[in-house]
């Protein structure tokens, strides 16, 4: 994952560790993802429709969504409004943002191509919850 890193800086990276994807969460320009050879995860914060489209606008074909949030990209552990999905014109959706066991239904209703969990399946910050996990996992069969 790179946030606002330098095209070297994420090539040189990426040559040293093989990296089989490449994950853009800052305010990266749409031109890095044709600079660079691994595939791209390009992260957007969303807070509104016009967010949307800044994403639908977007050459990235595999794209992230977060909830917005001025001082962080990403881990804000809380979820944006997610009837927005509806007019994104990607194939490949990764959603992030306040996923629990307990909307993981809701979640499953939207068919992302994959989710992002982190802060919804934690105890406390940095340590998973493993009853959270196997919740989330069973629901997700």
């Amino acid at each position: 994952v790179f946030v606002n890193e330098t095209l070297a800086k994420i090539r040189t990276i990426c040559d040293q560790c093989q990296l089989d994807y490449i994950q853009l969460h800052g305010n990266e320009p749409d031109n890095y993802i044709h600079n660079l050879d691994a595939p791209v995860i390009k992260a957007f914060r969303v807070r509104d429709q016009s967010d949307i489209r800044r994403v639908n606008q977007s050459i990235a074909q595999r794209v992230l969504l977060d909830s917005w949030s001025d001082s962080q990209y990403g881990g804000t552990g809380r979820r944006f409004d997610w009837q927005l999905l509806k007019n994104i014109e990607k194939p490949l959706v990764f959603l992030a943002g306040g996923i629990t066991p307990e909307n993981f239904p809701e979640v499953k209703k939207l068919h992302p191509y994959a989710i992002d969990i982190s802060s919804g399946i934690e105890k406390y910050p940095g340590k998973k919850d493993r009853t959270k996990l196997k919740q989330l996992f069973t629901g997700a069969l």
